[in-house]
């Protein structure tokens, strides 16, 4: 495994970073003009490795624009009909990810340093101490000792050499203090990511049922758990009602309370209005907002759905006796969330260290089944009982869950995107391997 794969595997390394990474967000830009040289490059450096670079053949690979966007090249392209955004360096090194400073902080922190928005800014002891404490506030899931080891301006960014914890992690920032920028890789570097994910990928269980059985195992704030759930939603839709799915949880949680919040909720929610959790899961991949997209459901609206008069008259028998739902969706929930942090001890567990699963709190929801099948992180797939390794992009996804049939229903033949989401949240598509992680 090259450098770069140990080094994204690194369990503790950026957590947080990778959970709310954010690609060309539109606020605090500063978009320059590229060169006709540039454009060139770029043009050239697309055509030439298409099929490496997307599984595409160049006449489906149409660049829309590029743009300087503080010092990146900001590539937009269509993807066979798909409009995608696709980050270079000026020395054409590919950039999987970066963190727009001032979307990361919430607006407190517009830029690293100090300059006049496209002026350099000088890397002095001041501005490495500012680089650490943004480091230590806003990019780790827990403390660790964080070292700047050195600061030289590489492939058109600052490249500093940081250690965490005793190892290295390289960073990059832009010349003039706005972005941060990881995985900045070539693409020899690239092509030999995508070849170890070909290489570990299993996608057809042994065991074929009617009505296949998935179980999604992710935490709800893992940047990889978010990203193949991204990839799997489409699926559930295309094989409603032919398949059984259900997203669970991996047994301790990476990314603090919010997440055991998020879990219980999420679980909450496919326990009692399942018919609304895919809407609310699409909805939170966006920009991990729960409140909106309870709001966007709208738990407290009647199902619209046409009945029959025979099912009309069952409602109304059910109502007189007070059977089935409330109508009261949100009391629902919030009393189901209660309940089942009271039954399994979320919230007393978070408390009480000593219960912890090592450097994590526990969630115990579905612990039994963690161990069923010794899930260690997230995400982990399980298809018919059986551990399945593949892309995440919905292409291999569906191909993934078809070859659990005894006999494929006809959307098994649909054709799917074979984009890979990004990590984290965001509707982007990645620009590097879909191998990486959250566990210890």
């Amino acid at each position: 495994m090259n450098d770069f794969l140990k080094k994204i595997s690194l369990p503790f390394i950026f957590l947080l970073t990778l959970s709310l990474f954010l690609v060309a967000s539109p606020n605090n830009k500063t978009v320059l003009a590229v060169s006709v040289g540039e454009k060139e490059a770029v043009q050239k450096f697309i055509k030439e490795n298409s099929k490496d670079l997307f599984n595409l053949p160049s006449d489906k690979v149409k660049i829309k624009d590029i743009q300087d966007d503080n010092g990146l090249l900001k590539v937009t392209l269509d993807l066979n009909g798909e409009e995608q955004t696709f980050y270079l360096t000026k020395s054409l090194k590919i950039v999987s990810q970066f963190i727009d400073l001032a979307k990361i902080s919430k607006g407190k922190l517009k830029q690293i340093g100090q300059s006049n928005g496209q002026k350099q800014i000088t890397i002095n002891e001041e501005t490495k101490k500012q680089i650490k404490n943004f480091i230590e506030k806003y990019l780790l899931s827990q403390k660790v000792p964080v070292e700047i080891k050195s600061v030289t301006v590489k492939d058109g960014l600052y490249y500093l050499d940081i250690s965490l914890a005793g190892q290295s992690q390289p960073l990059y920032l832009s010349l003039n203090g706005r972005k941060l920028a990881f995985g900045v890789i070539t693409l020899d570097e690239y092509k030999k990511i995508v070849a170890a994910n070909k290489k570990q990928t299993a996608v057809s269980p042994e065991k074929k049922t009617d009505r296949p059985k998935v179980e999604l195992f992710v935490m709800s704030y893992c940047p990889y758990g978010t990203q193949i759930e991204k990839g799997i939603l489409p699926v559930l839709d295309l094989l409603k009602g032919k398949i059984d799915a259900q997203i669970k949880f991996v047994d301790y949680a990476m990314h603090g309370k919010k997440e055991l919040d998020e879990n219980l909720r999420q679980h909450c929610l496919q326990k009692q209005s399942p018919e609304k959790f895919t809407d609310y899961l699409k909805c939170f991949l966006e920009e991990g907002n729960a409140k909106k997209c309870l709001a966007e459901i709208k738990l407290n609206e009647k199902d619209k759905t046409p009945t029959s008069w025979f099912q009309k008259v069952i409602n109304w028998f059910k109502s007189l006796f007070h059977l089935g739902k409330s109508e009261n969706g949100q009391a629902e929930l919030e009393q189901c969330i209660r309940e089942t942090d009271k039954q399994f001890t979320v919230s007393k567990d978070y408390n009480d260290k000593s219960t912890w699963n090592g450097r994590f709190p526990g969630f115990k929801i579905d612990r039994e089944d963690n161990k069923k099948y010794n899930v260690q992180g997230s995400p982990t797939l399980i298809i018919n009982g059986e551990r399945i390794t593949t892309g995440r992009d919905p292409q291999s996804l569906l191909k993934a869950i078809c070859s659990g049939f005894k006999n494929p229903p006809k959307e098994c033949q649909t054709k799917l995107s074979n984009q890979t989401p990004s990590p984290g949240f965001g509707n982007q598509a990645a620009t590097a391997g879909s191998g990486g992680g959250c566990g210890q």
